[in-house]
């Protein structure tokens, strides 16, 4: 024979709203210490202010003109070409 599963389901069902509100009320106390525990590490990091290193004293030194030797007496050459002429057909 089998037996038959009795539910419980009306015993149970009087205590599960208050179960809901317990539960509920347990998250929400975590989440605000955690939510706490977050607000206050940001909130006292200080953060560094960039300061920017003394500037380095270097030598200056004082720029000549360069020197090219330029020949006057030069002159440009023509390029002589090679021409063909074209086939016609």
């Amino acid at each position: 024979m089998k037996k038959k599963f009795k539910s419980n389901f009306k015993k149970d069902n009087k205590n599960t709203p208050r179960s809901y509100l317990v539960s509920l009320g347990f998250h929400l106390i975590i989440f605000l210490i955690a939510g706490v525990i977050i607000v206050f590490k940001i909130e006292d990091k200080e953060y560094k202010k960039f300061v920017p290193p003394k500037p380095v004293e270097r030598q200056k030194v004082q720029l000549k003109k360069p020197q090219i030797n330029l020949n006057n007496n030069t002159q440009s050459k023509p390029i002589s070409r090679i021409v063909t002429k074209a086939k016609s057909s």
